[in-house]
């Protein structure tokens, strides 16, 4: 007899009545009720939302693969059936390419390196201000 419709009383004193509103439910909470499937719900309501966080986090985690990579195949601890830049540096040292004046067997993959580097950190740069809410209203 306590809830709502016709004869409905009021509850008691200090039975709830002036505590602080209850919090509404999250966004992704009605789709369900209203007999959305698991892949709309998904698509449309998660993935909008986390996309732009994913995305940043590969970016801004690029440039470490990258280094950590060339620095592994350049001591040798890479994989030997794939060239990378960093087995090239290494050849180039170990064969004296620099003391030889073969400038061309290690600026091209340092350069490289360097350059791949700085672009994903130009690109994390740049989704800075998609990932940050602080950011996008200056």
């Amino acid at each position: 007899p306590w809830g709502r419709g016709p004869g409905a009383r009021p509850p008691p004193a200090g039975a709830g009545a002036g505590g602080p509103p209850a919090p509404p439910p999250p966004p992704a909470a009605a789709p369900p009720t209203l007999g959305a499937s698991t892949a709309h719900i998904l698509r449309h309501h998660v993935f909008p939302h986390t996309a732009p966080f994913v995305f940043a986090q590969l970016i801004f985690s690029a440039p470490g693969a990258i280094l950590a990579e060339a620095g592994l195949s350049f001591l040798g601890l890479g994989d030997p059936s794939l060239p990378t830049w960093g087995q090239i540096l290494e050849q180039g040292f170990r064969t004296g390419a620099v003391f030889l004046g073969y400038w061309w067997w290690v600026v091209p993959p340092g350069l490289l390196i360097v350059l791949t580097a700085v672009t994903f950190m130009l690109l994390a740069l740049g989704m800075e201000t998609v990932v940050n809410p602080r950011l996008r209203e200056a």
